[in-house]
């Protein structure tokens, strides 16, 4: 009898230990998930509030007048102009990559985002074993710390790209006018009707 009893007080503490261990265990996770999910928020935050609307127009401006330099200037251009035009389609080029770009970095935060909403919810329901949870943990880390990096590289590249293209664009302006009588050209926009 006595040997039962130890049997199942021994058997008792086990499944406390246990649970006292999974519990710290999934207290852990969701304090990861916690600081996982504030830091995405913060960087998510600063690529929302890149100035779209600079960046629309100056993706406009620059596919109107690269395109008026590729159908209209056929003439051996000096070297200060060879460098001013090759600075603007290189930043003009890097604004459209990064327009491009935004939306799909956008996207991924959005799905990493309700990965670690979906686990925290299994946390709280402590479905993942241990283990499972530890595994699943790094994974979303991982995915988060990657995406984190690309969109700091992203803001600095679309930072230094709007920048380049803001200096270089009165020289380029300057070229278009004088192989153009003085005009810059305008981008004619057709309503279509359907």
């Amino acid at each position: 009898m006595r040997s039962g009893l130890r049997y199942f007080c021994l058997f008792l503490c086990t499944l406390l230990f246990l649970s006292c261990r999974n519990s710290e265990a999934y207290e852990k996770g969701r304090k990861t998930l916690d600081s996982l999910d504030g830091a995405l928020g913060l960087v998510l935050k600063e690529v929302k509030s890149a100035d779209t609307v600079q960046l629309k127009k100056a993706i406009k401006r620059f596919t109107t007048y690269r395109f008026f330099i590729k159908s209209m200037v056929s003439d051996t251009l000096l070297p200060d102009e060879a460098e001013d035009i090759k600075r603007f389609f290189q930043s003009g080029t890097a604004l459209e990559n990064y327009s491009e770009n935004r939306s799909l970095v956008l996207i991924r935060a959005g799905m990493i985002k309700d990965q670690l909403s979906k686990l925290r919810r299994d946390i709280e329901k402590a479905i993942p074993e241990e283990q499972e949870l530890a595994a699943a943990l790094e994974r979303e880390k991982k995915a988060a710390a990657e995406l984190m990096d690309i969109m700091m590289a992203q803001q600095k590249k679309y930072q230094s790209a709007l920048q380049e293209f803001i200096q270089v664009l009165p020289s380029t302006e300057e070229f278009i006018r004088k192989h153009n009588s003085g005009e810059l050209p305008t981008l004619v926009e057709r309503k279509e009707e359907f």
